[in-house]
């Protein structure tokens, strides 16, 4: 083979897989700004201050969780199903879904924050409601047109889109700290200006979309629900089921608890660039093998996938295993280190997470997302029963395990429910 045809396959394979390239790419800086920006906040907020912003933040991304349920999720698998001369209504329609939720988002926030600053004025919250409130709008809007432009191939404006909101997060960030204006107020300002910056680019770039009739709009949001039921109220599981042991953790340990178990998790952050781009990507392609190649097609993509992203992350937890407080010293100092077991629990986690999203992604293709309802419902029944036990009688390494034990009880669930549903289809898994 010459010098001339070697270069020339190179062309083409990365032509023919650029689009995976931006998408790679893009989430590395995703990820990795959100790493970052968890570091800087740990190291500068403190370790009580850290606790207080993680615990606001949980907030805005259970709301946003409950948006990906009701409206980017259903989206993102039925949106490539949509015949290309009924695409324009139908992405018409679900922008108009989007701004109902986040405009009830932002009102929920204000006024649950202005509420918590009036009945629990030792929290200290009341003033952050504005900022939260704005951040969680302009953060929302900005995550659902980045999925609508993964969702119609529009790489490169995801990128800049996440450019103008992460990277700009991120330098902002850096000179509020070098200038002595750290405080988490203008922390959640920082996040709100920049999503709003990335969500005008967004709106600029979206196509034309036609307006839908009433009658349209309203069978599409019954599709959607129809869809995203079991999605919305997995989410509402899913933020108990995980969440509730930092919650718990905060009020019987102190906020300082809350802020020391998101400082050991952040050490598990850039594997999260695997599970956004399956997000991003997958259900799109799951959804197009299952319409080409039926349920043959669909399991071995989902086999696939799953095996691929479980065998990464084991390979990025080893080291970690290995030399917890290394890693933890070098990322936020001494402060972080006491509780260095922490780390060992969230990579066994998050690896059992790592096995769980495939199999979740091939059963929304399905529309039977009735099982990842079932799968967080049996994990937050665990962590409702034990939260109080564990962290009472094992401190903070007791949440540790309660977040393991709930992944491992949903990925069994969601295992044996994608099985099922093979099995139903005279198929062997």
């Amino acid at each position: 083979m010459t010098l001339g045809n070697i270069v020339g396959v190179i062309r083409n394979g990365i032509a023919r897989y650029s689009h995976i390239n931006w998408t790679l790419l893009d989430q590395a800086l995703v990820s990795g700004v959100n790493f970052f920006t968890s570091i800087l906040l740990a190291r500068y907020l403190g370790l009580q201050g850290f606790g207080v912003f993680t615990l606001v933040w949980m907030a805005v991304l259970f709301v946003n969780s409950l948006q990906f349920a009701l409206v980017s999720s259903p989206m993102m698998s039925i949106g490539p199903l949509q015949p290309e001369n009924e695409s324009s209504v139908y992405y018409g329609s679900v922008l108009i879904q989007q701004v109902i939720v986040s405009s009830i988002s932002f009102l929920l926030l204000l006024v649950g924050f202005w509420a918590s600053g009036y009945y629990f004025s030792e929290w200290e919250v009341g003033g952050l409601a504005w900022p939260s409130a704005c951040a969680c709008f302009s953060f929302q809007m900005q995550d659902y047109l980045r999925r609508y432009f993964f969702t119609r191939g529009r790489i490169t404006t995801v990128f800049i889109s996440d450019l103008l909101s992460y990277g700009g997060q991120l330098l902002l960030l850096l000179l509020m700290f070098y200038s002595g204006l750290t405080t988490i107020t203008n922390a959640l300002w920082v996040i709100a200006i920049t999503s709003f910056l990335a969500m005008l680019w967004g709106l600029l770039k979206l196509e034309r979309h036609l307006y839908p009739s009433m009658s349209y709009f309203a069978s599409n949001l019954k599709r959607h629900w129809k869809s995203s039921r079991w999605l919305a109220a997995s989410a509402l599981l899913d933020w108990t089921s995980g969440n509730l042991f930092f919650i718990a953790a905060g009020a019987i340990l102190g906020a300082w608890a809350t802020g020391t178990l998101r400082a050991a998790l952040n050490l598990i952050g850039p594997v999260s660039l695997i599970f956004q781009t399956l997000l991003n990507l997958m259900p799109g392609s799951a959804a197009r093998k299952y319409r080409s190649e039926g349920m043959n097609g669909l399991v071995a993509y989902i086999k696939k996938c799953a095996f691929g992203v479980t065998a990464v992350s084991v390979l990025y937890f080893l080291p970690i295993i290995v030399a917890p407080e290394f890693w933890l010293t070098l990322l936020y100092g001494g402060a972080y280190t006491e509780n260095y077991s922490l780390v060992f629990w969230f990579c066994l986690a998050y690896t059992a997470l790592a096995s769980r999203v495939p199999i979740e992604i091939g059963l929304r293709t399905l529309e039977r997302t009735k099982y990842s309802f079932w799968a967080l419902t049996a994990s937050t029944i665990f962590a409702i029963g034990t939260h109080n036990y564990l962290i009472t009688r094992y401190g903070i390494s007791g949440a540790g395990f309660g977040v393991l034990m709930s992944m491992l009880i949903a990925l069994s669930v969601c295992f044996f429910g994608f099985r099922k549903e093979i099995m139903a289809a005279g198929l062997k898994i």
